[in-house]
């Protein structure tokens, strides 16, 4: 599809057959290959309130060096933008809002809230002034910002390295050795793959710090979305020999953030999943009460002790729990849940009858 039809579809999907000027909030529309800006537009409300036209921006660098000339800022900006591309740009989905700071054409700094819709090389992006809410009055919320901006910089930089590390490995596993050597090269592959995960849990912990506050509410069919978290841990639960039992009413609805929410419950069953031994059973069940939704996890695994409940969700918490085929951990899993849950306004609790004795996980969300 061509750029001007890819304008025109979105301009009906916004308002009908109203053009996109019409929009109350700053819009641009931006056509990318390879980081190359081949087209771009920008509604009225863009240049009436950050002050550039199509005319000031001749390419994607040109765009982030004068809305972002601070060159540590900007890089985290180009990080971010890649992290949209590899998280939704093959999927078609909005990507979560975003808080940013803007250098205008007339030299101010203005915060705003940013989302993104990609579809194939097409860009849609929509800003909403939010630069004189009380969000933005804290002087610590620029500093707050940077660390969690330089937190995301690291980890991204630090894939490249380790990947390569795992190339090398590779080549070495090639080599047939034997011996010590060859559990130094398995003890070397272990190391890194851990050192990997470590880094996505990182950017996605820094990922949930960017959008604090921000959540992005729809109807859902609860069931259905339970298939799905459910359809991506096929793989592991087929190559475990496990099975998943779904109890919820097939017609239950409710408003929640799917994206959290569907985190949450992705990290919970994979932990279902890799502390529950082959063959053994996972069930997963809904409830709606007094306009809370409560979701519940329920396997038959290693359980927890009394010692092990209370650094369950903690950062780097160390269970006495192990993975049962070899799979890897790093102990942030489930402090990712408890972030996230909070941000939803709702709870998660653990519950467990000892070890060996299998474990609930429970999310309890307000429901609007």
């Amino acid at each position: 599809m061509k750029f001007e039809e890819e304008k025109y579809e979105l301009t009906q999907a916004l308002n009908g057959i109203v053009s996109i000027d019409m929009l109350p909030v700053p819009a641009m529309i931006a056509d990318i290959q390879a980081d190359r800006l081949n087209n771009l537009y920008i509604n009225k409300k863009f240049t009436e309130i950050l002050g550039y036209t199509a005319e000031d921006i001749h390419s994607l660098d040109e765009w982030f060096s004068k809305a972002y000339p601070d060159e540590k800022y900007r890089q985290y900006i180009k990080t971010a933008w890649n992290d949209a591309i590899a998280r939704y740009g093959q999927k078609h989905e909005v990507s979560p809002t975003s808080r940013i700071k803007i250098r205008c054409a007339d030299g101010q700094d203005k915060w705003f809230q940013f989302h993104t819709s990609i579809k194939g090389s097409v860009f849609y992006n929509v800003f909403i002034d939010v630069h004189d809410s009380e969000e933005n009055s804290d002087p610590l919320s620029e500093t707050r910002l940077l660390q969690s901006n330089l937190l995301s910089v690291i980890s991204h930089d630090l894939r490249s390295p380790y990947n390569t590390i795992l190339g090398l490995v590779s080549l070495i596993k090639r080599e047939g050795l034997n011996g010590p050597m060859a559990e130094y090269v398995k003890l070397l592959e272990k190391t890194t793959m851990n050192g990997l995960l470590l880094i996505e849990d990182l950017l996605q912990i820094s990922m949930m710090q960017k959008n604090l506050g921000d959540s992005i509410s729809k109807n859902v069919l609860i069931k259905k979305f339970l298939i799905e978290i459910l359809e991506k841990n096929k793989p592991l639960l087929r190559q475990k020999g496990q099975k998943v039992f779904i109890k919820c009413e097939d017609s239950l609805q409710a408003n929640i953030d799917n994206i959290k929410t569907g985190l949450i419950l992705d990290n919970l069953l994979n932990n279902a999943i890799k502390y529950s031994y082959p063959g053994q059973v996972i069930w997963l069940k809904c409830t709606m009460e007094n306009n809370r939704l409560q979701l519940i996890i329920k396997d038959q695994g290693q359980g927890f002790d009394q010692k092990d409940l209370q650094s369950v969700f903690k950062k780097f918490g160390k269970l006495s729990a192990r993975p049962t085929s070899g799979e890897r951990s790093t102990g942030l899993g489930l402090y990712i849940c408890k972030i996230l849950a909070d941000l939803l306004g709702g709870s998660i609790s653990a519950r467990s009858d000892g070890k060996d004795k299998g474990c609930s996980m429970t999310l309890d969300l307000p429901v609007i």
